[in-house]
Parts: C-alpha cells; structure tokens; sequence
C-alpha cells in the first residue's frame, strides 16, 4: 500500500503519482484505436500516464506536444518514485511527533501545488519537470506512512479494519474514476487538453487538503464536532495503543521476526498490485484488443470491485474477531491466505485467455480486485498498528519504502518478459506475479499481532498495561 505514489492514495490517484491517462493520445495496437496505457514494452514513442508527455501521433493524425525519447520518457515516469522513496521514514516520524493532521494537510496541499506547475515545467524544460515529479513524490509520501498516527488514536481496535477500508477504498475508486476523467479532459482542448488533467487534480486536492486542516483533530478531545460520548468511547477504546512515547526503539524493532514478516509480506504482495496497476491498460489494448472507450470502463471495475471489498473485507473481519469466532491472528492469515491465495490462482487463468474471452477477462479481474480488497483491509494494514502501537507510522514507512521498489521492479519485469506484447509473453508476466503472490500468502502465515516488547508501554504505565491485557483476553479464541 500501501499504497505506491502511482496508486495509491486517496489524492494521489489524482495528483500524485498516478494520473493515469493523461497524456498524448496515441495509436498502438493490432485495432489501430486509440491508447491512452502505460506501455513499457514497445520501441515506439507511445506515453500514456500524464507522466508520459511524449512525441506521438493520435488517431487524428494530431502530433503530440513533446519530442521526448524512450529513455527521457523512462527518467520522467520513475522520477516521482525517487521522491516517494526518500522521504517516506521521515514523515512516519513527522506525524508521530506532531500528529498526522498538520504533516497531512501541508503535505498535499504542497503536492497539490506541485500538480499545477507540472505542465509549465515541462514546456520549459524536461528536466525542470523531472524535478517537479520527484517533489510531488516527496510530497504524496506524508498521506500513507501518517494514516497509522491517525488510527492509533481513531479507531476503536474492534472496528479498525471496517474503517481502514473504508478509507482505503477511496483509493481505489479515485483511481477507477480517473480513468474516463482523464480522458475526457485531455479531449477538452483546454491549454492543449492534457494540462487541464493538471490543472484540475491539483485544484481539487487542494481544496482537499485546506477541508482536511479545518475539519480534522489529531486525536478525539480536540475535535468540536463529535458528541462527548463518541469521545469517551473512542478514547476508552483506544487507551492501550497510547502512551508517552520512548526513543524510538531503531535496533528492536529491526531485529524484530514481526517486523520482517510485515515487511516481506508487503513487499511481495506488492509486486502482483503494481503489476496490474501499472500495466493493466497495456494487457487490455495488447491481449484483449479493446478500444479507447471500452478500455476506460473496463479498467475501471477492477479497482471499483476492490474498493468494495475493502470495505465488505474490513467489516466481515471486525465481525469475525468481535464475536470471537476466530483469534485475531487466525483471522487475519485466513483472510490473506483468502485474498492472496485465490488472487494468484485466478492470474494463472487468467494468463490462459486471449482476445475471444474478453468478458470472462473482465470478470476475472474484477474478482481479482475483490480478493485484493480482502487483503488490503482485513490484513496487514491493520497488523501495522497492532504490532506497533505509537510507533505503528514509522514501522509503515519502513515498510512502505521497501515495498515501494516492486513498482519499479514490476514494470522492468513486465517489459522485458512482454517485448512483442504477445499473448504468450503476458503468460510468463502473470506466472511470476502468481508466484510472488503465492510466496507473499505463505510469509504471512508467520505473523502476529500481538503487540511487540519493543512497542510495549513502560511497565509503570498501569493504566496502558492493565488495557493491553484485556485486549489479549479477547483475542484469544
């Protein structure tokens, strides 16, 4: 998760990293339609992210704004992710010293500000736009690796997942609605189309980032608009995850087999998301033929069916750990193995199907995406803040700064196994992502989350303490 600078994100769907489809319209593909896709396989000029500015003639015969070669196209397309890399950790440990509302708020609103330059710094100069890409990726970093600072004082530990998908569903369906948005702005005209894609992602996120600092409190006292009985069960609710805050336990928690077990799980996991994220489009115009306007709409289920399920997913595991049905950690490993397993199952099928099963492809993306959204929420999501505790934000960006590599790795693999854009060459692309999947299932069945001593409260703490062993009572079967 988790999100990745090109996923996701509440806003970065919009005016982070990802702004899909924003850019150049070419024409690739045996249909001679129009491709709005990422496409890292091919020899010819075709750029597809708003990223992907490059010379490239539409089906109108239109020639496209910018000259740029394969390996600048390659530069400007990693750029955010160097910037999204860098400063992951440090705004983990911004939002758990000064709370996750003002790292937030100012973190986006600065993103925002960094998508509207966008378009006047590539007409200036390409590496100007390099360097605006690689600040909004340092900029989009604050919104995940400060959610967990959010949730330790939020989220009732009885509904944490429900509301972590929840909110992470909106994700998903931001990115599902950019799609056909993207298309329609670049059609517009407006300043030569693509811009306005700029223009209004970074005006709506910045509208969001300034609501985001009126309406949000760090933690339940603070917050004018909730009842004060929400607060006090929210505050009772939440009591064993806070306390004062030692040193931040660096060597403990690296030596931790909790820590790399959430780690490895995440990074792997990773690899099969950013590979459908990324180069979903291009197995659509590749494999499956579609054109322009049958692509937006069928690239969109995928993510809605996740955002979905992340919700369904949450809900049905608070359910399940609630009425003590199963433990907390049997739970949540069911739900992985549930999620991750069958995921990978279903792109070994789906690797078997070309241009003639294009509604069964549909389909079995979008269960794809439901079994992703079972992951995302019902597990190791949450496992960061029950592992952690208050460190819970800097263990996340630890983490998701390793895990972040697989998008940069994903699409190389996908390039270099798919040169011809064959059918046969996406076989081999979706047999290593199934594998890497199935081995991320398997990791996790080594987890916990039960709290770790290193994240443990000071024995003194009483009141911490005797909330820490209640919780453990309840989680036991």
């Amino acid at each position: 998760m988790v999100r990745h600078p090109y996923s996701n994100l509440t806003n970065d769907g919009d005016l982070g990293g990802r702004l899909t489809n924003k850019s150049s319209i070419s024409t690739t593909g045996p249909s001679d339609s129009i491709d709005l896709h990422d496409d890292f396989s091919n020899n010819s000029y075709d750029f597809h992210h708003s990223d992907h500015m490059a010379s490239a003639i539409t089906s109108d015969g239109e020639i496209g704004e910018f000259e740029w070669n394969k390996e600048m196209q390659g530069i400007v397309l990693g750029s955010m992710f160097w910037g999204y890399l860098c400063l992951q950790i440090p705004c983990g440990m911004l939002a758990e010293r000064f709370g996750p509302r003002y790292v937030t708020g100012i973190g986006l609103m600065l993103c925002s500000a960094s998508a509207l330059v966008s378009p006047v710094a590539a007409r200036i100069n390409v590496y100007m736009f390099v360097v605006i890409r690689i600040l909004t990726g340092a900029f989009v970093s604050v919104l995940c690796t400060s959610v967990p600072a959010f949730w330790i004082h939020w989220a009732p530990k009885s509904e944490i997942s429900t509301l972590q998908g929840i909110a992470f569903a909106g994700i998903e369906v931001g990115i599902a609605l950019v799609f056909p948005l993207s298309g329609i702005l670049c059609r517009s005209g407006i300043d030569g189309g693509w811009p306005s894609v700029f223009y209004v992602t970074g005006g709506l996120g910045l509208a969001w980032s300034l609501a985001w600092l009126f309406l949000s409190r760090d933690n339940p006292r603070d917050q004018p608009w909730i009842s004060v009985a929400e607060k006090t069960y929210i505050e009772q609710t939440t009591k064993s995850r806070i306390h004062a805050k030692k040193v931040m336990p660096w060597g403990d928690m690296l030596r931790s087999r909790a820590t790399w077990t959430l780690i490895c799980t995440h990074t792997l996991y990773n690899y099969a998301y950013y590979m459908l994220q990324l180069q979903l489009p291009s197995y659509f115009n590749e494999v499956m033929y579609f054109d322009i306007q049958s692509n937006g709409l069928l690239v969109m289920m995928p993510y809605i069916c996740t955002g979905l399920s992340m919700f369904l997913g949450g809900w049905v595991t608070d359910v399940v750990i609630r009425k003590q049905i199963l433990s907390r950690d049997n739970t949540r490993k069911i739900m992985n193995t549930i999620g991750s397993g069958l995921h990978a199952i279903l792109m070994i099928i789906l690797a078997q199907l070309d241009s003639r099963s294009q509604i069964p492809a549909v389909v079995l993306l979008c269960l794809a995406g439901a079994l992703n959204g079972l992951s995302l929420s019902g597990v190791f999501l949450a496992t960061f803040v029950e592992i952690a505790l208050v460190h819970s934000a800097t263990l996340f960006a630890v983490s998701n700064t390793i895990a972040s590599i697989p998008g940069i790795v994903a699409p190389y693999v996908v390039s270099v196994l798919t040169p011809t854009g064959s059918q046969s060459e996406w076989q081999s692309a979706f047999y290593v992502a199934a594998a890497v999947l199935l081995m991320s299932t398997i990791v996790f069945l080594f987890s916990t989350s039960a709290p770790q001593p290193w994240a443990l409260p000071p024995a003194e703490d009483a009141t911490v303490v005797d909330g820490l062993n209640v919780d453990r009572k309840e989680d036991a079967l």
